[in-house]
């Protein structure tokens, strides 16, 4: 996990953080245990099977963190614990390019096939 303070700067965060939030709202699958947690899904941009961004906000403009994303690439990703809304945002504006370009490069199933 990746933590973004409120100016957007980056830094490693728990790796088990995905682990406490399941523990901390009793569910078993990521999705729900946000929704028990008060995160709601926002923005989500791209692809699922290529490349995509799923960011979840809290319920409270002033909880902490404010905003829970996660970047997938093909079968991996990573998931950002966002310090501020306003942080979100800028976390949007820096990631959402390279997913569309990702998105862009990449064949279509119907191309692979024809």
């Amino acid at each position: 996990m990746i933590q973004i303070d409120s100016s957007g700067h980056a830094t490693e965060g728990s790796p088990d953080y995905e682990q406490e939030l399941l523990k901390s709202s009793g569910s078993r699958v990521i999705e729900d245990a946000l929704t028990e947690l008060r995160y709601y899904p926002s923005v989500t941009i791209g692809k699922e099977d290529v490349a995509l961004i799923e960011l979840h906000i809290h319920h409270d403009p002033e909880h902490q963190p404010a905003a829970i994303a996660f970047i997938t690439l093909g079968a991996f990703y990573e998931t950002y614990a966002i310090q501020t809304r306003h942080a979100a945002l800028l976390f949007l504006k820096e990631f959402s390019p390279t997913i569309q370009a990702i998105i862009d490069l990449t064949p279509d199933e119907d191309e692979n096939q024809g």
